[in-house]
């Protein structure tokens, strides 16, 4: 479309010439597409991005579920209901801990469990909270997600 030629020394000319491209640039509307999605391909990837980010603290999430349920259960077990109160809230605290220290992705920032006995009844509540960091995101400024959840488990002593 466009042909020019240039020698060193005729600057001046260069740049009137670069000066006519760029308006000839600005007046084209043939390339409009091509434009657009040079535009639009910043959003679309932090959006890509952010999903798969959104996946991999979702996927974190789980496990730490898994490891949060794995914990109450044990607070409630037969073998648990031996020990006191205080003694199974310690072990399930552990326990979690112990699971947690296997995390690929993301770290435990708090963990909290409340074992209660109420006659042969006992219920062990068992919260986390957590930082998963980002990939993608990270592009945005957003360099952690922050997920927590809950797990409760309760049993009854057998009968003596």
């Amino acid at each position: 479309m466009f042909r020019e030629t240039f020698s060193l020394r005729d600057s001046g000319a260069m740049i009137k010439t670069l000066a006519r491209l760029l308006k000839a640039f600005g007046r084209e509307s043939s390339g409009n597409i091509a434009i657009t999605f040079g535009i639009a391909v910043l959003p679309i990837s932090l959006s890509v991005g952010a999903a798969v980010d959104y996946s991999l603290a979702s996927r974190t999430k789980t496990v730490l579920n898994e490891f949060a349920d794995a914990a109450a259960l044990s607070a409630v077990s037969q073998a648990a209901m031996a020990l006191s109160a205080d003694t199974a809230q310690t072990n399930a605290v552990n326990f979690f801990k112990g699971q947690t220290a296997t995390l690929k992705r993301g770290s435990v920032s708090d963990v909290s469990v409340t074992v209660t006995d109420n006659g042969a009844l006992r219920t062990a509540v068992l919260s986390y909270t957590a930082n998963v960091p980002t990939a993608f995101m990270g592009l945005a400024s957003i360099n952690n997600l922050a997920v927590s959840g809950t797990s409760t488990a309760a049993s009854a002593r057998r009968p003596t």
